[in-house]
Parts: structure tokens; sequence; C-alpha cells
């Protein structure tokens, strides 16, 4: 997934809505004798202080204005959601760390401005601290997904357990993450050592502490039962202590029988009930059959003391 496709995951969340979005007063002024719209909500509040410095700003208004504009000190890309009551502005290159903006929105009713505070994440990794060797532990749906509550239901439903990932170094391929599951049991966290585990060679590590990483095949095993994604790939940025990674987004391609199956229902069931939504069902990368496909952002991953260990093939706990 290329760089640009990865952080216009942020603005796609303009087509989605955000419960994460905090009320804010409208602070229009001079307003026409017809313009009813306000300003919900926005992201980042006005004074946050930990906006994330890849993201899509985002306005929420009470009704459609064709007329509103975003106005940033940066340059960026406007986009509209199809209802017309939210519009997201991704900057043309990530802003700067633990720096203040100003951005406001144009439009019907005024001109309100919002004010903010890019986090620490973008800066380089403090000396002393490696990220390499580092296991993080990714609740996968910590985050606010992209699509409509029905494939969130449907994707939730698998993801019932954690994900580890370990930063690896390969010589000769660069960085790269070997991927597992936890065992999902209680008190300190451990890796499942009978689910296969997948690694990727193809960690962008060219804007470092930023990566990205794809595997082509992810089985997620849980209490409700398996699910093998044929495409899941995420991005985050690692934070100067090497502590945790912020930012995180993540895509994910399943296929819809077996979601359907979790869900209590079959494939064709499932296709239906998502037609028309905003993540229906596709043919699958790699056959004919159906699949969905599921993204969420807005997570972070926090550090864990686990060395994963690689695993070929799947075992039971009495194996």
């Amino acid at each position: 997934m290329s760089e640009r496709l990865t952080r216009l995951l942020g603005s796609l969340a303009a087509l989605a809505g955000s419960s994460a979005c905090v009320e804010v007063p409208d602070l229009g002024t001079d307003a026409g004798p017809t313009c009813t719209v306000s300003v919900d909500s926005t992201w980042p509040i006005d004074g946050a202080q930990d906006f994330y410095h890849r993201s899509a700003l985002e306005f929420e208004l009470s009704e459609p204005d064709p007329t509103a504009v975003v106005a940033a000190e940066f340059p960026g890309e406007q986009a509209v959601s199809a209802d017309g009551l939210w519009i997201s502005y991704l900057p043309d290159e990530p802003l700067e760390p633990e720096t203040v903006y100003e951005a406001g929105l144009d439009y019907c009713h005024g001109s309100p401005r919002i004010s903010f505070s890019t986090s620490e994440l973008g800066l380089p990794v403090e000396s002393g601290a490696t990220m390499l060797g580092r296991t993080f532990e990714l609740d996968l749906t910590s985050g606010r997904y992209l699509q409509s509550s029905d494939v969130a239901q449907a994707f939730s439903a698998a993801f019932d357990r954690t994900v580890l990932f370990e930063v690896q170094f390969d010589e000769g391929a660069g960085l790269g993450v070997l991927a597992g599951m936890s065992d999902g049991g209680e008190g300190s966290v451990s890796q499942d050592p009978c689910q296969p585990t997948s690694s990727s060679l193809q960690v962008d590590n060219d804007e470092a502490p930023f990566f990205s990483f794809r595997l082509d095949e992810f089985e997620l095993v849980g209490d409700a039962g398996a699910l093998t994604l044929v495409a899941f790939s995420l991005t985050g940025t690692i934070a100067p202590d090497a502590e945790f990674v912020g930012g995180i987004t993540w895509e994910a391609t399943a296929p819809a029988g077996q979601l359907g199956e979790l869900m209590g229902l079959d494939a064709e069931e499932l296709c239906e009930l998502l037609e028309g939504s905003d993540a229906g069902c596709l043919p699958c990368p790699d056959g004919p059959q159906s699949c969905i496909t599921a993204a969420a952002d807005r997570m972070e991953a926090w550090s864990v003391p686990v060395a994963l260990e690689s695993v070929d093939v799947a075992c039971t706990s009495g194996d």
C-alpha cells in the first residue's frame, strides 16, 4: 500500500463519521439570513495537544453546505462525504511534530477556527532507544472503523484476541515484521504458540520512525472461530522512546463466507446485508469467491515484554 494511499485512509473518516469527535460551540459570525448550518464537531478539537501529524482534519456539519472550504496554513486535499455532512482535509505533507497549527472552515455561517498542537510522533527515535526487537500489542477493535456498523460487527466478531508484532532486522533485506496472536489469557501477555505467524520484509523504512507493512495472508484465531485474512496491511509511527506505536491504521480483506459464519450467516446473506454499503462484497484478490475489506484508524500499540517465536504449522493445545 503506497504512502499516499495509506495516509488517505485518514480522510476516509469523512465518509463514516466519528464518535471520537467532540462537540464544539458554533463560532460562526455574519450568518446569512437563510443559513442554518453549524459546525457540530471537529477533529482535532480546539486546543488539542496530541494531533497525529499524518491525520486528516475533519469538520462535521449539521447540514450540507456546498460552499464550505477548509482554510489552513498548510496545503492539503479537501474531500466531502456523500451526504455532505463531513469535510476532511489531508495535508499534502505530514505536519511537523510538536508544533502549533491553526485551521478552520469558511462556510455560509462564518469562519470558525481551531488551534491545535501535533504530538511527539514523527520525532526521531531517541538515542539509546531502539525499535528493533520490540514487540507491540495491538487490539484491532480499539480504533475507529471507516465503514458501516455492519462491517465493523462482522470483523469485530473475529478480533477477540490481540495481535502481536515484532520489529526485526534481516541482514540484506532491511527491516521486517513478525506477526502473531496472543493467547487470549488473563494476566501478562503471551504468544499463542499454536497459531502460525506471518512475516513481512517489505517494511517501508524510508521515513522512519513511520513504517508500513503488508501480509499476503494472516490467520486470526479466537474464541469466536478462525478468520483467514487474504490481505492485511498496517501503518504507524514509533514514538521517540520506542515504547509505543501511534497513529495506527489497518486494512484487512477477508472471505465473506468466513465472516458470515462468525455472524451466523452464509456468504450470500452477508453480502445482501452489506449491499449498497460503503464496503460491500467484491471478488477476492486470489479467486472468484466474495471478499469484504475493512479499515480502521486512530489506534496505539504498546510495547510488551514478549519475544515472538516463528510458528509455521498450527497445532492444538494438546500437541
